[in-house]
């Protein structure tokens, strides 16, 4: 048998959703990596493939591999370790983790009150260890607008959306609106240890690029760019042309905006509907049943480059760039200094 003989993993139902949990919420690095192996193994990529996707050397895949074959479940999981035994046992993680549950914003209360519950001595490392293999993460918090909606009509809407995608039987297809100010927006990078990447501005301003997006269950993207305020009639506009696109019955998701519901779009659905085009309203506060939200996340923090916000000048060119990326773009207006 050559050096490099291809083996799979052999992984049931029920260890596939397993080793998936492990992958994505593993207590350590190395657990989630030898799950992910596994199941890339049982979809009958080789130990080379595998290697270079995680990065690891050929021969440590195949150890893993032959711990899943021997041990199952045990193989993927760490085996204890000889060494100091830890300072905070099972008492003191339930203590700390409804301390860190009672005050998730305060490091130091927390703490704080942890060494005093705890009445052991440690250092504020060893506690941000402890809380971290507990499961937590520290992350930036999400403003939500989910108590103030009907709970009820964003059930019946997120069914209903489920059920046309499904059936076929018509395109469904999103809309919605982005502002994309020259201030700029903080993303996240990569960045050298003791340096700092600076997101270069021209200063505080609202000024900006207005895009209009459609979006289909199919990943199609189709936007109108321009930089005067959106209406009602630059609503209508943009459909009007999207019509030009549809060849069967389309229903076109889009929120309660007040250039949604104007009476400049209510006086063109009756025309839109004979053309097999109809406006499907979500209910309020429900911006997860409009899958094109998350395209102008991507655009405002993956897509365009530090230095689009330099300026209005290189944010309409680098906006342009990155939209034609995604599919076609229309100018209702020219973009500056294009």
């Amino acid at each position: 048998m050559g050096r490099y003989a291809t083996k799979f993993a052999t992984v049931t139902q029920d260890d596939r959703e397993w080793l998936r949990g492990q992958w994505k919420n593993g207590e350590t690095h190395t657990t989630r990596c030898r799950a992910h192996a596994i199941i890339l193994s049982a979809q009958h990529l080789s130990t080379v493939e595998i290697s270079l996707i995680l990065a690891v050397t050929y021969e440590t895949i195949s150890s893993w591999l032959d711990r899943w074959e021997e041990l199952g479940r045990d193989g993927i999981l760490d085996a204890d370790r000889p060494g100091r035994p830890p300072i905070l046992d099972q008492k003191d993680l339930d203590a700390v983790r409804k301390i860190v549950q009672e005050h998730p914003q305060e490091p130091s209360v927390i703490l704080n009150e942890a060494l005093k519950e705890t009445d052991k001595a440690f250092s504020r490392s060893t506690l941000r260890r402890a809380i971290k293999k507990m499961g937590f993460r520290w992350k930036r918090l999400r403003l939500s607008l989910k108590k103030q909606r009907d709970s009820k009509a964003f059930q019946k809407a997120s069914q209903h959306l489920k059920a046309l995608i499904e059936s076929d039987e018509v395109n469904v297809v999103y809309l919605d609106e982005a502002h994309f100010s020259a201030s700029g927006v903080v993303s996240y990078a990569w960045q050298q240890k003791g340096q700092r990447l600076l997101i270069p501005i021209s200063g505080r301003t609202r000024k900006g690029m207005q895009v209009i997006g459609f979006q289909s269950s199919k990943g199609r993207v189709r936007t109108y760019v321009q930089r005067s305020n959106i209406c009602g009639k630059t609503i209508v506009a943009a459909i009007n042309d999207y019509l030009k696109t549809i060849r069967r019955k389309t229903v076109l998701v889009l929120d309660n905006a007040s250039p949604h519901t104007c009476n400049e779009v209510k006086s063109h659905l009756d025309d839109w509907s004979r053309k097999g085009l109809i406006l499907y309203h979500l209910p309020a506060y429900s911006p997860e049943l409009n899958a094109i939200e998350h395209l102008w996340n991507k655009v405002k923090h993956q897509m365009l480059p530090r230095t689009a916000w330099e300026s209005i000048e290189t944010l309409g060119k680098c906006l342009l760039e990155s939209l034609k990326r995604l599919g076609v773009v229309r100018e209702f207006e020219p973009m500056p200094s294009l």
